[in-house]
């Protein structure tokens, strides 16, 4: 696997622990970051409560106990805390196996998460008020255990996950967004309801593994209950990189594609994702009228690549006119 160097100029915060070191803190200034493997020698195992959160919780750890300093080398270090709105993006590195309770709290502009497999231990509330995580990039097999399942049940929202295990996307998920309800039954007893198919995409692991038969099962009674833009990137994603996927899922799939291709083709270019737009292209469920519509999307959109695409696309469905026959001439006397 194609390691990935740390973001240089890092300053990190750390005490040790059991198998390793745990990170308190960092600072440096770029919003884009990727942790050390380790720090002083010392692999990073554990991310500790509040670590990425604004407000720096200082009495979670113990009295008297020594914080030590790592510095990244390659670029100046400097004092701004990576925290909160500030970070953006962040790489785990394989060795993590446990994120802390609030790790990430309030780290309202943090969109995309890349982990290693080994994570084992999730504390509570980890991604509270982390709103904008819509992509999760998991370096391991769609087929090997990881610690997906306790992330995931951290992550109320919308989010996507892709299984990468050396830089080639072997599988994708999408995991729509549910509620919690609270309720008072009248012998004063609360009673927890889920609200969304979402939790239940959420189960579908069997020993940290994905179970993508039970994944597939929820489409039917997910689509009256979540809104077509995410169920359109679901569908498109599973026959995109069909791992584990039966006949029956993909005519199922290709069937809901069919009938949403309006607001797939507008989500795809909301997201500029031309890509995706070949893949579903190439899926050939589109037939003239629709590929007209999405033609007239991308030109609404000024769009030229998509429409090009778009452009040959249709030009491949209409039959080609017969060559208009030569007129000849007969100059016999």
């Amino acid at each position: 696997m194609c390691k990935s160097s740390p973001t240089p100029g890092l300053k990190l915060d750390y005490v040790p622990c059991p198998g390793g070191a745990k990170l308190i803190r960092v600072f440096g200034d770029s919003p884009s970051l990727i942790l050390p493997e380790t720090v002083d020698g010392l692999p990073l195992v554990s991310l500790g409560d509040y670590c990425f959160a604004p407000e720096q919780r200082t009495s979670i750890l113990p009295p008297e106990t020594a914080v030590h300093h790592c510095v990244i080398p390659g670029a100046p270090v400097c004092d701004n805390r990576i925290s909160g709105n500030f970070l953006h993006t962040i790489h785990l590195p394989d060795c993590l196996s446990e994120l802390g309770s609030c790790a990430f709290y309030n780290c309202r502009s943090l969109t995309e998460m890349q982990i290693g497999c080994n994570i084992h231990h999730v504390g509570s509330d980890v991604f509270l008020n982390t709103f904008a995580l819509s992509q999760i990039i998991v370096r391991a097999k769609p087929d090997a255990p990881c610690g997906l399942f306790e992330i995931l049940n951290n992550i109320q929202t919308d989010v996507r996950v892709l299984f990468q295990p050396e830089n080639t996307i072997l599988a994708a998920a999408t995991y729509p967004e549910y509620w919690l309800a609270v309720e008072e039954s009248p012998a004063h007893i609360l009673l927890h309801c889920y609200e969304g198919q979402g939790f239940h995409y959420r189960q579908c692991f069997n020993h940290q593994i994905p179970e993508w038969d039970s994944y597939d099962a929820i489409l039917a009674q997910s689509c009256a209950s979540n809104p077509a833009r995410i169920m359109t990137q679901l569908a498109l994603d599973r026959l995109r990189w069909p791992f584990a996927l039966s006949h029956a899922a993909r005519d199922a799939y290709c069937a809901y594609l069919k009938q949403n291709l309006s607001v797939c083709t507008k989500e795809l270019l909301k997201r500029q994702d031309s890509t995706a737009l070949s893949d579903l292209l190439n899926l050939d469920l589109m037939d003239e009228a629709d590929l007209l519509t999405a033609s007239d999307q991308a030109r609404k959109a000024e769009n030229a690549f998509f429409a090009a695409l778009l452009s040959d696309a249709l030009a491949k469905k209409q039959p080609q006119k017969a060559a208009k026959k030569e007129t000849r001439y007969d100059f016999d006397f």
